[in-house]
């Protein structure tokens, strides 16, 4: 019997690009807004934020959030979408030993920035006695002022704080503390807890 090769007719070209089309129209319109989270930010004047209680009632509504900023190749994004494109630029990327558990358990006692941190630091005190020049040799380090006035970041890991929020229309979403608003938010817990102790929220 001889084999019916029309039985097995490849699909039109066209007929897939408008399945793979309808498809991606799909799911560009269930997924939310934004792809990345959203975050808030403490803008000057007055700022109202309801604080989310945290995922684990053993934990504060803030937490350590250790970063450092580099020099990394992003992505780009144009209203909220992944473009494909990419550039160098400034970027946070978290600190593997404050966020990583498993790195601990592993034995790894540093972040590699850290590390090099930590290296740079001993060279500087070591073998440099003059201040000035210290100074110079710790600039990438610690950042420094451009000539231009603007603040160039240093790639010293910084220690902030993170929880989620939401804002005055009711939106969830990140917020950043500096230490200092976050002592300040002690400061005010612990005047309000002065006659009794209280689980309040920050």
């Amino acid at each position: 019997m001889a084999f019916d090769r029309s039985k097995f007719v490849g699909a039109s070209r066209k007929a897939q690009k408008e399945i793979i089309s309808a498809t991606e129209r799909r799911d560009k319109a269930l997924r939310p807004k934004s792809s990345r989270g959203s975050w808030h930010t403490i803008e000057e004047g007055r700022n109202v934020f309801r604080v989310a209680p945290p995922h684990n009632p053993d934990y504060p509504a803030f937490i350590p959030y250790k970063t450092v900023t580099l020099d990394c190749e992003k992505p780009v994004y144009e209203d909220g979408e992944d473009t494909g494109r990419t550039e160098v630029g400034k970027k946070k990327i978290i600190v593997a030993t404050q966020h990583h558990d498993e790195l601990m358990k592993l034995g790894v006692k540093g972040d590699v920035v850290e590390l090099y941190v930590r290296m740079a630091k001993d060279i500087a005190f070591s073998q440099i006695t003059d201040k000035k020049e210290r100074s110079k040799f710790l600039a990438p380090i610690s950042g420094y002022r451009a000539k231009d006035g603007k603040w160039v970041w240093g790639i010293e890991p910084k220690t902030n704080y993170i929880g989620y929020v939401f804002d005055e229309n009711k939106v969830l979403g990140k917020l950043e503390i500096y230490p200092g608003i976050n002592k300040d938010l002690d400061r005010l817990a612990d005047e309000l807890e002065a006659d009794a102790p209280l689980d309040i929220d920050p």
